[in-house]
């Protein structure tokens, strides 16, 4: 209700609505007492419950978003796009659910192919950068986040030898 806008059609949207709902689930489970990482979880997953569906669905989307969510929690954010897909009118579910199945199965590729999804996996680190020459401090950080989102775009690039090169250039 509190995102709710109606168009000229007379029908209901809810724009911004995953924003707003995690909000409020942060604001209960506060109450609640509940544990931070239980709360950051929870509000993720509600935060992330609508994105992907409608952008080009490929590995490349899959491992962005999983990028953002997570890899542990990736499979919960499906469950929970396939609840929030049980709510919606007869005539989208269909084609909602195919997406759902896609992407399960894009993933799944994904971790076979052990694709590099937080920093963690990429194959150089901050060590690496500074031995080969790049200063301490906040570019090494930098840098990595920008070698992440090049591996998350082609996963070919995260070898030690290409991120060290390239490295020299971000």
């Amino acid at each position: 209700p509190f995102t709710r806008t109606t168009d000229a059609k007379g029908v209901d949207h809810f724009y911004g609505h995953a924003e707003v709902s995690a909000e409020l689930a942060e604001s209960v489970l506060m109450r609640m007492k509940c544990d931070h990482k239980t709360i950051r979880r929870v509000c993720n997953l509600i935060y992330f419950h609508d994105a992907g569906v409608r952008e080009k669905l490929d590995k490349r989307a899959v491992r962005k978003l999983a990028a953002k969510v997570g890899r542990e929690d990736f499979p919960l954010l499906l469950e929970v796009k396939a609840a929030d897909n049980a709510a919606k009118r007869p005539y989208m579910r269909e084609e909602n659910q195919e997406q759902i199945r896609k992407c399960a199965d894009l993933l799944e590729e994904i971790l076979r192919e052990q694709d590099a999804l937080t920093l963690h996996e990429l194959r150089v680190s901050g060590k690496d950068l500074i031995a080969a020459g790049m200063r301490p401090g906040p570019e090494v950080g930098k840098t990595l986040e920008a070698m992440l989102a090049d591996v998350i775009e082609c996963p070919a690039h995260n070898t030690k030898e290409y991120l060290l090169e390239e490295g020299r250039f971000i």
